[in-house]
């Protein structure tokens, strides 16, 4: 994202993605479906724990953490996207 062709290009892709089914079965198989999964899990092990709530969906969490990251990058134009958390 610190090529500001990519950003630039983000808007697009995200009607695209809204429109072509074809492309968000790809995207997700490709970059999302591992992360949820993993998150799925670390979600459930903290309800067994004690420490997260049962009600806790980890999709909405997944959005709610791309969503911050993708306004960073796009809006505050955050670069270092290692350090950026």
């Amino acid at each position: 994202y610190a090529d500001p062709v990519v950003r630039e290009a983000v808007p697009g892709l995200l009607h695209d993605l809204r429109l072509e089914p074809a492309m968000r079965r790809l995207i997700d198989a490709r970059l999302e479906a591992a992360a949820r999964r993993q998150l799925a899990g670390q979600l459930a092990d903290g309800v067994e724990s004690g420490t997260v709530r049962p009600s806790v969906d980890a999709d909405s969490v997944m959005d709610v953490v791309a969503g911050a990251a993708w306004y960073a990058v796009c809006v505050r134009k955050i670069t270092d996207i290692d350090t950026a958390a």
